[in-house]
């Protein structure tokens, strides 16, 4: 399923490139439209224990803690051998001190740089 799904946008991206290059502009827009388009989730409703849907806002919110409170106050048992098959990987502590501000402002500043690449390149086509 990933693979397809990669392959989709490597595809998508060709397609907006090779119109680009050729000055295929209805072509570009298209493919831009394709690819920002909404994802198309439908909103399923949130329904009570009996199956009724719900529609009021903070009875849905209300649900959702009964839910997660239901689902997570049960007993887990996991068997210690089970536990043993788990791969041991190093502690990342260095995740947890704070960036320093030159490292921020150097990943805001090469992003900036990028998306305007991405207009430059749009305009000029």
């Amino acid at each position: 399923m990933r693979h397809s799904v990669n392959e989709f946008w490597v595809n998508l991206c060709k397609s907006i490139q090779l119109c680009c290059d050729a000055g295929d502009f209805r072509g570009m827009y298209q493919g831009i439209k394709c690819a920002m388009r909404p994802s198309g989730r439908k909103k399923v409703a949130i329904k009570d224990i009996f199956g009724n849907p719900i529609t009021e806002k903070h009875k849905q919110l209300e649900r959702w803690a009964q839910h997660y409170s239901t689902l997570y106050s049960k007993e887990v048992s996991i068997r210690p051998e089970t536990l043993q098959c788990i791969p041991k990987f190093p502690i990342a502590t260095e995740l947890d001190e704070v960036p320093l501000f030159d490292d921020v402002y150097f990943l805001m500043d090469s992003n900036l740089a990028k998306v305007q690449a991405m207009i430059t390149c749009l305009l000029n086509c």
